[in-house]
C-alpha cells in the first residue's frame, strides 16, 4: 500500500497532544487528518478514507472503547487497525482495549519509532486484508454471473431445439443474442452450398429495419464469397467471410478504425440510413463436426444506462460463442430432420407405386381380365 493512499486519522481530546500525534505521522511520510472526539472520528471513518487509526481511550462523551466497539463488531470497518494511546498504568483497561480488538496499545509519552513501527505492519495487514477481500468479491461476483447465465442460456437453448419453423429458429438466434448484448443491429449469415454467406435475417432497432425470419421482407443485400473469385484463395477482406474461413471470433470497437477489413458497404449503408456502425462483434456458428455453417454479426453494443455505444465486452463474447454453438447445433439437427423427412417422403412415394404395380399386375393376371382383353381383340378384329 503506497503511503499517498495510506490516510491516518488521530483522535485525541487534547489539542496539543493531537497535534503532536497528527505531526509524527506526517514526519513519516503519511497523509493524516485529526478530530477532537469519537463522535467525528466515526464520522471521518464511515467516509471510507481512512486505512489506521490512532486514538486516545481516555474521552468525555465516547471514549476509546466505545470507538472499538463500534468498529470492531463492523465487518466493513473491523480490519481496519486501531492504535490505542493510553495511561499503561491502567493494566485492566490495556486487557479490555486488547480483548476489544485493539491492534496496539501504547504509553502517550513513546517517541515515533514504536507508532511508526505500528502504522508499517498495520497498514500492511490493512493492504492484505483488502487484496483477500477484493479476491472474494470477485469470486463471488463471477459465480453470480456464472448462476445468472446458466439461468438465461437453458431458456434459451431449450427454445432453440423447440423451434420447429426454421425462419423462425434463425429469427431466436439472432435476437437471443441481440437481446443479451443490448446491441442495436445485428445480422444472420448462413453458409450456401458454393461456400458463400447469405444475409438471411437482418435487424437494426434503432432504424426499425426488419429483414428475414418471420418478417416476411426478404434481404436484398448479395451474398458475400469465402473464396476469392479468381485465385480461389479464402477471402478475409470482408470481416463476416475472415470469420467464416477462420472459425475465429471477431470483436471490432470501432469499424471505421479498423484497417484489416473492407468497411465499405457498412459506410453506404451508414450514410444512406444516417447511421453509424461502431463496435462489431462477429462469432462463427459452428456445428458438431467443428465445421462453420453460418456466421452471427452483433452491432453497436448498448450501454444500459446511458444509451450510448460501447463495446463488446470479453464476457459477452465469451457468452456468444457459446450461444453460437447451441444455435448451430440446432440449426444442424434441424436440417437433418428436415433432410430425412424428405427422404422419408420419397421412399413413401417409391413403395407406393412399387404398391400400386403389384395390385395392377394382380388384376392383369387374373382370368376375369385375360377373358376381357380376348374379348376386346375380337371387338376390335369384327370392327
Amino acid at each position: 500500500m503506497k503511503k499517498k493512499d495510506s490516510k491516518v486519522l488521530v483522535i485525541h481530546d487534547r489539542s496539543a497532544f493531537r497535534g503532536e500525534l497528527a505531526n509524527q505521522v506526517k514526519e513519516l511520510g503519511y497523509e493524516v487528518d485529526s478530530v477532537k472526539n469519537v463522535h467525528l472520528g466515526l464520522k471521518k471513518i464511515f467516509s471510507g478514507e481512512f486505512c489506521f487509526i490512532i486514538s486516545a481511550l481516555y474521552m468525555e462523551e465516547m471514549s476509546g472503547f466505545d470507538l472499538l466497539k463500534v468498529l470492531k463488531l463492523d465487518d466493513e470497518y473491523r480490519f481496519i487497525p486501531v492504535v490505542i494511546v493510553m495511561n499503561m498504568q491502567k493494566k485492566k483497561d490495556v486487557a479490555r482495549c486488547i480483548q476489544m480488538g485493539a491492534d496496539w496499545v501504547f504509553p502517550e509519552d513513546d517517541g515515533t519509532s514504536l507508532l511508526k513501527a505500528c502504522i508499517r505492519s498495520g497498514l500492511k495487514r490493512k493492504s492484505l486484508y483488502d487484496q483477500r477481500e477484493k479476491y472474494y468479491k470477485n469470486v463471488e461476483s463471477r459465480k453470480k454471473r456464472s448462476d445468472s447465465l446458466i439461468a438465461q442460456m437453458i431458456p434459451i437453448g431449450i427454445a432453440l431445439f423447440s423451434e420447429k419453423i426454421f425462419d423462425r429458429l434463425l429469427e431466436n438466434i439472432l435476437l437471443e443474442s441481440m437481446n443479451f448484448c443490448n446491441a442495436d443491429a445485428g445480422t444472420l449469415y448462413l453458409r450456401t452450398e458454393d461456400d458463400r454467406l447469405e444475409f438471411n435475417i437482418l435487424r437494426t432497432n434503432s432504424l426499425n429495419i426488419f429483414l428475414g425470419g418471420v418478417s416476411g421482407s426478404k434481404t436484398s443485400y448479395e451474398s458475400i464469397p469465402m473464396l476469392e473469385e479468381k485465385s480461389g484463395h479464402p477471402n478475409f477482406r470482408n470481416v463476416v467471410s475472415y470469420v467464416a474461413n477462420t472459425g475465429k471470433t471477431c470483436n471490432i470497437q470501432d469499424a471505421y478504425d479498423e484497417d484489416g477489413f473492407d468497411f465499405l458497404g457498412t459506410r453506404a449503408f451508414d450514410k444512406k440510413n444516417n447511421y453509424r456502425s461502431k463496435s462489431f462483434l462477429t462469432v462463427p456458428l459452428k456445428n458438431i463436426e467443428d465445421k462453420v455453417i453460418g456466421v452471427l454479426q452483433l452491432i453497436n453494443a448498448m450501454d444500459p444506462e446511458t444509451g450510448k455505444v460501447t463495446d463488446f465486452s470479453e464476457e459477452q463474447k465469451k457468452v456468444i460463442e457459446v450461444l453460437g454453438k447451441l444455435a448451430a447445433t440446432a440449426l444442424q439437427l434441424y436440417i437433418r430432420e428436415k433432410k430425412l423427412n424428405e427422404k422419408i417422403m420419397e421412399l413413401q412415394v417409391v413403395i407406393d407405386k412399387k404398391s400400386r404395380d403389384k395390385k395392377v399386375k394382380q388384376i392383369t393376371d387374373t382370368d376375369y381380365f385375360q377373358s376381357l382383353q380376348e374379348k376386346l381383340k375380337a371387338i376390335r378384329s369384327t370392327g
